[in-house]
């Protein structure tokens, strides 16, 4: 059986390329040079006088052999060895994939897309909300391999609840080498054996240790645990994928009013510090591994003590977070398609579109959660992940450079037509109208009558069943025979010696 799926891998054709947002020569701003000064000045009062915590002895040893003055597993900074380790960290870097085709820049002017990634609900093509399973990471992950408008995989698309943890990232990774070509991320909460047996998976796609040694192929998301402590999980990540040089995505989650200042520039200010602890962290182990400034922060809404990312405070520290990363040249990483609502409906479209707008706007260089997150992280959906394909394709028309020439102005066609005249025939309307305008996919432009006669379906609707035809369409990249077997082989491997 094996042998068959490997004949058919290899006789379908070569997937298509990727095509990451070209992002605004000039970002939106929400506040000024001065204020974004006064955000890091109190950054470095925070790490100088209150502190992080690093619950890794490593990692204190690191801060101790570069100076810093460490209390227990406490570390202070001062601003001469955070200036040092912000210089040694690169502004941009290519993302490798297994096709090179699909190979991605971090940072300088454009941004990378992610489908959401870690919610441990899923609602299906039926709409039901249920525990995500393995199937579905399948399917997310057949879903970005069709959409050239996703240039990054989750390792864990949904959490899939119907294999044990501790070989979860083994089947979940096993469905991102095996079935998209495009380079993937992940985060270890289960510490240093998990993070060693990705790196392994990774060395054997991509030709041995030697070969991802120092070359990014696959990031590693740290989140900070709000406020100012990094845990042993995390680190032992962390420290894993730094070693090799691959790049490590800093995200703090401070949640304004608990797990951090209920006011947005003390939020920011902690935020910032995370941040910067993590980096220096990351320059001390190998100087010039690739750090993506990361932001996850927003507001708890204090009349229930739920999160709020679908809130302008979430729209808020993206724009400024993204702000702070230009300040100290680094790549960033923020916001995606959030909402707090727990269905695909108004509100969960009006917010995701609030804060991929924003996101974009500001100059992100990595949406992570760009396609199908609800209920604040805890559900992804089928169905909005393929409205968020459309939504994607508005922005990034939005956004996209706007060539103004000779052709385009269309002088002499205008001259040709005329007065009274109309441009639907002319040759130049032929040339240009493909790639001049946005077709969407489930968006409807219909007279009533014509919608009414198709079964007046929702949007909601007609993405399930665009999202059923993609799948139907899939075709699974091509992946060399020696390859399989030994990413196989590993996996088995280790799949017997896991409890």
């Amino acid at each position: 059986m094996r042998k068959r799926r490997r004949q058919k891998a290899q006789a379908i054709k070569p997937t298509t390329t990727i095509r990451p947002f070209t992002l605004p020569p000039s970002p939106f701003n929400l506040i000024s040079p001065s204020q974004v000064e006064q955000i890091h000045n109190a950054s470095l009062k925070i790490l100088a006088k209150t502190g992080v915590l690093f619950k890794e002895d490593t990692a204190v040893s690191l801060f101790k052999k570069a100076g810093a003055k460490t209390t227990g597993q406490k570390v202070f900074l001062e601003w001469e060895l955070i200036e040092h380790c912000l210089r040694l960290a690169p502004a941009q870097y290519t993302l490798r994939a297994r096709n090179p085709l699909n190979d991605v820049t971090i940072g300088g002017g454009s941004c990378a897309v992610m489908p959401g990634g870690g919610p441990p609900f899923v609602r299906g093509l039926d709409g039901v909300r249920r525990p995500g399973t393995l199937l579905d990471v399948q399917n997310i992950a057949k879903l970005s391999q069709l959409s050239p408008d996703v240039q990054v995989m989750a390792r864990k698309a949904v959490e899939a609840q119907d294999v044990p943890v501790a070989l979860r990232h083994l089947e979940s990774w096993r469905a991102i080498l095996t079935l998209t070509d495009k380079p993937g991320q992940s985060g270890f909460v289960n510490g240093r054996s998990e993070a060693e047996d990705v790196l392994q998976l990774l060395a054997v796609v991509f030709g041995g240790e030697a070969a991802i040694d120092g070359t990014p192929v696959a990031h590693c998301s740290i989140n900070v645990n709000s406020p100012l402590l990094y845990d042993t999980a995390m680190l032992e990540g962390l420290l894993a994928f730094a070693r090799y040089g691959q790049p490590i995505l800093i995200t703090p989650f401070v949640m304004a009013g608990v797990t951090g200042p209920t006011t947005l520039a003390g939020t920011l200010a902690q935020h910032n510090a995370e941040v910067l602890a993590g980096l220096c962290l990351v320059q001390l182990l190998r100087p010039g591994t690739p750090v993506l400034y990361g932001t996850a922060t927003s507001n708890v809404d204090l009349r229930n003590g739920n999160p709020a990312i679908g809130s302008p405070e979430s729209a808020q520290s993206i724009a400024i977070c993204a702000q702070l990363a230009r300040h100290y040249n680094l790549p960033c990483r923020g916001g995606g398609s959030l909402t707090d609502s727990p269905i695909v409906d108004a509100q969960s479209n009006y917010e995701r579109m609030f804060t991929l707008l924003t996101s974009v706007l500001s100059g992100v260089h990595f949406l992570m959660h760009g396609l199908g997150i609800l209920e604040s992280y805890l559900t992804l959906s089928y169905a909005q992940f393929v409205l968020d394909l459309d939504l994607l394709g508005m922005v990034r028309q939005l956004v996209r450079p706007f060539p103004i020439n000779e052709d385009t102005l269309a002088l002499e066609t205008i001259d040709a037509i005329g007065p009274g005249g109309h441009f639907l025939a002319a040759p130049h309307t032929m040339q240009h109208f493909r790639e001049a305008h946005f077709f969407p996919q489930v968006g409807l432009r219909l007279p009533v009558e014509q919608w009414e006669a198709n079964g007046s379906q929702d949007a909601t609707q007609r993405a399930t069943e665009r999202c059923r035809e993609l799948l139907a369409s899939y075709e699974q990249p091509e992946m060399e025979t020696a390859v399989a077997d030994a990413l196989e082989n590993f996996i088995e491997d280790r799949r017997r010696k896991l409890p």
